[in-house]
């Protein structure tokens, strides 16, 4: 679902070119910050509730028991993190993400709070603990986006490059796939992907949120869509796209 205002659609869901439908939305900004649909189940069984509704600028948890393991190259973070579904945020996942191929949204009854784990894995992934990751330069949007090194970039801590710096790379882009549900009826696990958003995961969406909200506040840097007629290498792991993703530019 297109999250500005007034949008219904990312990508065409149909048709064979995967057409991107609002061009405009490269650029935009989330102000509140994206969180989970659907948190700890309580006392409940999740697998048994059904998935709620989609709401623009929220997400499914993935899987991790299924569609995103094994994980590799988890970074190192305080405090470190615990759980797969942390370590499959943060860390490389090897399992392919293809286009037209299907994902499965948790729907197990969750041991801990996602949206806890979420702002931890996401500060993890980003640097961003101390609200001193990367950052998006404000003066290169609408996109090419062009990112700022922040202070607890791994580099600038090594003296290899200053704060502020420009960089070509962050570990805050994100790939993020992207499936069509009918408006106002829950999906059903597994989703089939029918493109893929590149998200920046803003420094200041983390731990200025009130405590463990989950919220993660982005800026979207790219765009593809699949269609039904896609071919080729699936996406793999996270952080900056391994594969080439077209640029499209608003008009």
């Amino acid at each position: 679902m297109d999250p500005s205002p007034g949008g219904t659609t990312i990508f065409d869901p149909t048709g064979a070119t995967g057409a991107i439908t609002n061009a405009g939305l490269l650029g935009f900004s989330s102000t509140t910050g994206a969180t989970l649909l659907r948190d700890a189940c309580g006392a409940g069984n999740c697998s048994v509730v059904p998935l709620p509704t989609p709401v623009a600028w929220k997400y499914y948890p993935g899987d991790t028991a299924t569609t995103f393991q094994p994980v590799q190259a988890v970074p190192t973070c305080t405090p470190a993190l615990t759980t797969p579904y942390e370590e499959s945020v943060a860390g490389c996942v090897q399992t392919p993400i293809a286009c037209n191929g299907t994902a499965n949204i948790d729907t197990s009854d969750y041991t801990f709070l996602r949206n806890t784990e979420t702002l931890a894995a996401v500060n993890c992934l980003t640097h961003s603990t101390a609200n001193q990751g990367d950052s998006v330069d404000p003066a290169h949007i609408p996109p090419p986006v062009e990112f700022l090194a922040g202070a607890d970039n791994p580099v600038v801590l090594a003296g290899a490059l200053a704060g502020g710096s420009d960089v070509t790379v962050s570990d805050s882009l994100v790939t993020v796939p992207v499936f069509n549900s009918t408006t106002g009826t829950p999906p059903t696990s597994p989703v089939t992907i029918i493109g893929f958003v590149q998200l920046f995961l803003n420094p200041d969406g983390m731990s200025n949120s009130p405590p463990n909200t989950g919220h993660v506040k982005t800026t979207v840097s790219n765009m593809a869509g699949c269609g039904t007629a896609a071919t080729g290498q699936p996406l793999l792991g996270n952080g900056a796209s391994p594969v080439a993703v077209r640029l499209i530019s608003p008009p």
